[in-house]
This record gives structure tokens, C-alpha cells and sequence, in this order.
């Protein structure tokens, strides 16, 4: 089994819990559960199909289910038993035999590990978490820019250390600052409202990125780029399952008070998307994941 430098988080579990230790005992290997929820999965592909992203398609990508003893790998109709690749229970992609693959806990070991957090697990989630982590196998596939980010994240020949930039207590107020700017923009009824936020949410953002490093601001706009694109794709799919109103509860709910590390960037990046589709539809014709957030959000306000 191999150890796994960078882990890709849905929203599930607190992220420390992510990556639990692998000696938990093993859940027997029925995965009925997991089966059942896989397949309502792929039967949300037409719903997938309408977010844009043009060849994505969540059967394309194997799921590798881990019970604590043994990989069991989802393929459409086929279920694949092997040795476990890793040595934890993560969500997450990682690259097997040169393709990549989505992680997941099986059902009960999830249950084992939110238990006594206060967090929730549904088969929405679960299903949302299938979506999220196959979306990362999709864009490691399909874009370079980010695949070789996460090779040198794999490798060690890139790092990225956050720390610095959360204890900037000035970045921290304008991180929040931001973050409200955005969500009230989101809220906005009238596009002259939006723009008017978002003019706001510019200056901010200016103001921010002159406290960062050229290493921080290659982490935060990875972050956003991956996982508040994958973020958006989860939160539409539990959206779709569970509501519009339950969706926004879950996932655009802005906290008061800053976290550190990077899964503040989850959302950030998720407003900051579904801020430039409003204002640009067809925001994925000709999309280049070389392009940041904030690059495509300031070009369409003419800045």
C-alpha cells in the first residue's frame, strides 16, 4: 500500500478526518450500500451533462471503494476486487497502472468516522462525494496545467505552505471581507446589483493578493481552480437530490470566523464560479484551467 502526499476533500467529514489512520477493522465486503448509491450516481449523468463540462462523465472513472482490508473498484456494471492501493481511508484521486482513479471510505467506515463530529452522512452526500472525487479524476485527465501541479504536490518537487498567509491577520480580515462581498453578490437580484458587488469584491481582492507570495498565490489559485470547480459540481448534484434551498444552506453558508488551510478555498473558488456564470453563461466554451478565478472574473468586469 503507498502513502498519499495530497488529499482531496468532499464535504462529508471535517478535514482532519479525511485522512484516518488504516487500521480500523474492515467492513465486510457485501457493498450493497455502496452499489445501490453508485448507481443512482450515473443515472444523474444527464443532470452533469447540463452544468457544461463537456466529456465528463462520471462512468468513465473508476471509483475505488475502501473497506480497511481490501479495494473494491466500480466501473459501470463491474465490481473489481484487489489489494488496497493506499493506506488510509481517504476521498480522493490518485493515479493507478497511468489512469486516474477516485477514492472513497466505504458507507460504514464513513459512519465510523463522522461519528461524534456533528456531521451527516445521506446518501445525497454520499453520492455528492462520488461526483466531487470523479470530477478530480476527470480533470486530471483532462487538463495538463493542473495535472502537473498535482504531480509536483505528489512528488515533492512542489510544496505549498499556507501557513504563513493564514496568520497574516490582515489577509485574514480581507479573506472574510471577501468572502461576504461574494455571497451577497450571489444573493443579488438585478445584474446592476452584481456588478456593483463584484466591483467591490475587486478592490479586496487587489488588496489581498499584494500580502501573498508567488507560492501563495499559486496554492490559493490551484485550490480554487480544482476543488471550487469540484465543489460546484457536488453542491449542483446534492442540489439536484435534495433541493435548491438545501443546497445553498450546505454549501453557501459564509462562516465568521477564518479557517485555516486550504478548504475555505473549496468555496471561494465555487461562489467565485457561480459568479462568472452568471455573468457569462457559456463560461465553459473555451475554458482553459491554465486561467484563474479571479483572472476570469476580472476580465469580465473590464478590469
Amino acid at each position: 500500500m503507498k502513502k498519499i502526499g495530497l488529499i482531496f476533500l468532499s464535504v462529508i467529514l471535517p478535514a482532519a478526518l479525511y485522512a484516518c489512520a488504516a487500521n480500523a477493522e474492515p467492513s465486510p465486503p457485501v457493498l450493497e450500500t455502496e452499489k445501490e448509491l453508485y448507481r443512482q450516481a450515473l443515472s444523474l449523468q444527464p443532470h452533469a451533462d447540463s452544468l457544461g463540462f463537456e466529456g465528463f462523465r462520471l462512468a468513465d472513472h473508476p471509483i475505488a471503494v475502501f473497506t480497511g482490508g481490501q479495494d473494491y473498484v466500480l466501473q459501470g456494471d463491474r465490481v473489481i476486487s484487489r489489494e488496497p492501493v493506499l493506506d488510509g481511508f481517504y476521498g480522493t484521486v490518485y493515479e493507478v497502472n497511468g489512469r486516474y482513479e477516485a477514492f472513497v471510505p466505504a458507507w460504514d467506515e464513513l459512519q465510523k468516522m463522522i461519528s461524534g463530529t456533528g456531521a451527516e452522512l445521506t446518501g445525497s452526500t454520499y453520492v455528492a462525494m462520488l461526483w466531487h472525487e470523479g470530477f478530480h479524476a476527470w480533470q486530471l485527465t483532462h487538463y495538463n496545467s493542473i495535472n502537473e501541479i498535482y504531480k509536483g504536490l505528489m512528488s515533492g518537487e512542489i510544496t505549498f505552505d499556507l501557513e504563513g498567509l493564514d496568520e497574516n491577520a490582515s489577509y485574514r480580515q480581507l479573506f472574510l471581507s471577501e468572502q461576504r462581498s461574494l455571497a451577497k453578490a450571489i444573493e443579488a437580484e438585478t445584474l446592476p446589483e452584481v456588478l456593483n458587488l463584484l466591483y467591490e469584491w475587486a478592490e479586496l481582492a487587489e488588496q489581498y493578493d499584494g500580502l501573498m507570495t508567488e507560492t501563495h498565490r499559486l496554492a490559493v489559485d490551484f485550490f480554487e481552480m480544482l476543488e471550487g470547480s469540484a465543489y460546484t459540481v457536488e453542491s449542483q448534484i446534492y442540489a439536484r437530490l435534495e433541493g435548491e434551498q438545501a443546497s445553498k444552506e450546505r454549501y453557501l453558508h459564509v462562516n465568521a470566523d477564518y479557517n485555516s488551510g486550504n478548504f475555505k478555498y473549496y468555496k471561494s473558488g465555487m461562489m467565485k464560479l457561480l459568479l462568472i456564470e452568471r455573468l457569462n453563461p457559456n463560461w465553459q466554451d473555451g475554458f482553459s484551467a491554465e486561467a484563474t478565478l479571479n483572472t476570469m472574473l476580472m476580465e469580465l468586469l473590464g478590469l
